[in-house]
């Protein structure tokens, strides 16, 4: 005969088993760190042109770089390291020592089995002097590399198809340049590479080979090498790196973003308690960008040329202006994100993934999220998230706060604004009988 323990027993004896298994094996923080990979350029011997098992056919040798290119980027390499390790980050390198061989390939593998948040290559070019140029590579759908057959034919072709990949890829070019650009004193330009035109040793194309053969995201940086600032180039590297990936590990000198969850029981709609470092105040300058970013977000609702598409691919907010090149079709975050950063300017960058974006507020040193059910604590320009019967704590839709709004179908002080339905514009609506599971605040951009 088999006895069952009561609940509150077993409850106390899981608990205390975990107690102990925690105590004897505690968990290191570097073990739920931010994974880096940093690949400085260039291999000792040159072998441009080689192949090796697992390239298909295309030519994945690596080559010696510009004059004095490979010390350099090696050099740079080590400090950033060093930055990024003080800061929390997991690094890994995919090179260490600057007269050593490592293929495109095996440098593509070492950032996927690392399991990277971002792999970031270095690189200068000696045609170009330092604060003329720059350009910065992402990963994109349909990039390929082929090999040239008979009348110029494309054989062992192979393209990139990972859009979750180049999403988060083409997110942190942007950023990349906007750092880069103000510790190097000139903005490098998000741009593709051309490859075909190089000689019988390299495949043709247009993705470098690291990107193509990557399942993680990868941010290629290239700038002027004659009168290289190492120290500029440097600072902007490692700035863009903390701003796009913000560390999760723990460092005394890294600032991370606060993450305010209800602690009152039951989350009443009164009274919410919150620990005493979450700070929801916001200051007039980014009440003005709210204002903004609201009045854009309501120009673009009732709108029959823009609808609700779900599964949308990667976009690039830069390129979707309101005033150029307006879009067509939203999803629920993608309304949201593209609302963000075109009200304020380009300075709020929100990754347009309604799950990605909650799981992962602090990759965006800006995000203050706060879990609450509690209505009363939103405020206007809050992206609002709801369950909508998904698993617990991930939400199933977003939205974009505005509070008041008289004589339309939410008068009260609880109003959104929404995409939601498939080929149809976005509306406003209530948040009455919705199941809100908190908000994400842009702060301190």
């Amino acid at each position: 005969m088999k006895t069952k323990l009561p609940g509150n027993i077993l409850s106390l004896f899981i608990s205390l088993s975990l107690f102990i298994l925690l105590a004897l094996f505690p968990l290191s923080s570097s073990a739920f760190a931010t994974t880096i990979v940093i690949d400085p350029g260039h291999s000792s011997p040159d072998k441009q042109g080689a192949t090796e098992p697992g390239s298909g056919g295309l030519k994945v040798g690596d080559n010696s770089g510009s004059p004095g290119e490979r010390a350099a980027m090696q050099k740079v390499a080590n400090e950033i390291e060093g930055d990024l390790k003080k800061d929390g980050y997991t690094v890994v390198m995919t090179k260490t020592q600057t007269d050593s061989y490592v293929s495109l390939l095996q440098r593509a593998q070492i950032a996927n089995n690392a399991h990277a948040d971002l792999a970031v290559s270095l690189h200068y070019d000696y045609s170009h002097k330092f604060g003329t140029w720059a350009e910065i590579y992402a990963q994109q759908i349909g990039l390929s590399r082929y090999n040239f057959g008979p009348n110029n034919t494309r054989v062992d072709e192979k393209t990139f198809g990972l859009p979750s990949v180049a999403q988060k890829s083409q997110q942190y070019a942007q950023i990349f340049a906007q750092e880069r650009g103000k510790d190097e004193g000139f903005t490098p330009s998000v741009t593709t590479d051309n490859f075909s035109t190089r000689g019988a040793n390299y495949s043709g194309g247009n993705i470098p080979m690291v990107q193509l053969f990557a399942t993680v995201p990868w941010v290629y940086n290239e700038v002027g090498g004659i009168n290289f600032d190492m120290e500029k180039y440097r600072k902007g590297i490692v700035d863009s790196i903390e701003k796009a990936v913000p560390s999760t590990g723990s460092s005394s000198n890294f600032t991370a973003t606060s993450n305010c969850t209800d602690t009152s029981i039951d989350n009443p709609k009164t009274s919410p308690v919150f620990p005493p470092d979450c700070d929801t105040s916001g200051n007039q300058n980014e009440s003005a960008v709210v204002q903004k970013v609201i009045a854009l977000a309501r120009s673009r609702i009732n709108n029959k040329n823009i609808v609700y598409s779900s599964g949308e691919p990667s976009r690039n907010w830069s390129t979707e202006n309101p005033a150029t090149n307006d879009p067509t079709f939203f999803d629920c975050s993608g309304f949201v994100g593209w609302a963000w950063y075109w009200g304020s300017g380009g300075k709020v960058s929100m990754g347009g993934q309604t799950n990605f974006d909650w799981a992962n507020q602090g990759h965006r040193s800006y995000y203050q999220k706060v879990v609450t059910s509690n209505e009363s604590l939103l405020e206007p320009g809050d992206a609002v998230y709801f369950n909508n019967g998904m698993a617990e704590a991930q939400p199933g839709h977003v939205g974009l706060y505005i509070g008041k709004d008289p004589g339309s179908k939410c008068s009260a002080n609880d109003c959104y604004m929404q995409f939601f339905t498939t080929g149809v514009p976005g509306d406003e609506e209530s948040l009455k009988g919705t199941n809100i599971m908190g908000f994400i605040r842009m702060k301190g951009f």
